[in-house]
């Protein structure tokens, strides 16, 4: 049986074309926000049931895959220190299950880190992550903006290089986990 999946593309360019202008400065419109070192993007007003299609009728639970995440450019020179070119890829904006504890605080936030990424300057990158960077979502919400903020590895702050991050395309799909009658929460994992 092939299961039933849903894709989430979200790209940079879907608030500038142009690379330098977010370098100069953060940008602001009705469908999202970056700031000027392209760390930190909000893709606003994002429609789950208009996303999901049939699959939000069918499912409470799903889970948020992230695929590929691929720069349009090499980063020529982010910044001198290497600690700004290893990254933690944080999420927010989606009504997260179980996914958003904080060891350091010792409670649950908002956020919760999908993936790991190295930015290399010599080359453009795709990096294909095969869906195993999962994080659980419930359908609490109809609407929602989500954020995706580059961190630094080595004190976990949001990264502000010297030099803007290349524009990027970040790949997700999603997939409804289907009830089971002796969990009405639905399956952990999808198999």
């Amino acid at each position: 049986m092939t299961e039933r999946n849903a894709s989430l593309v979200l790209k940079t360019s879907d608030f500038t074309t142009d690379p330098l202008f977010a370098t100069l400065n953060p940008y602001n419109t009705s469908r999202g926000f970056c700031n000027n070192k392209l760390s930190s993007m909000t893709w606003n007003n994002i429609n789950l049931r208009t996303l999901l299609g049939d699959m939000y009728n069918d499912y409470d639970i799903f889970n948020l895959c992230l695929n590929t995440i691929s720069t349009s450019l090499a980063p020529a020179q982010i910044d001198a220190n290497n600690e700004f070119k290893a990254v933690s890829i944080k999420i927010s904006g989606l009504p997260f299950i179980n996914q958003t504890y904080n060891v350091k605080n010792g409670c649950n936030g908002n956020s919760t880190i999908i993936s790991t990424f190295n930015f290399i300057d010599s080359q453009a990158i795709t990096q294909s992550y095969y869906s195993n960077n999962i994080a659980t979502f419930g359908k609490s919400q109809e609407q929602c903006s989500i954020t995706i903020e580059y961190y630094k590895i080595i004190d976990d702050n949001l990264a502000s290089p010297l030099n803007a991050y290349p524009n990027a395309v970040f790949v997700f799909d999603i997939f409804g986990i289907p009830k089971d009658k002796s969990n009405p929460n639905g399956s952990r994992l999808i198999a």
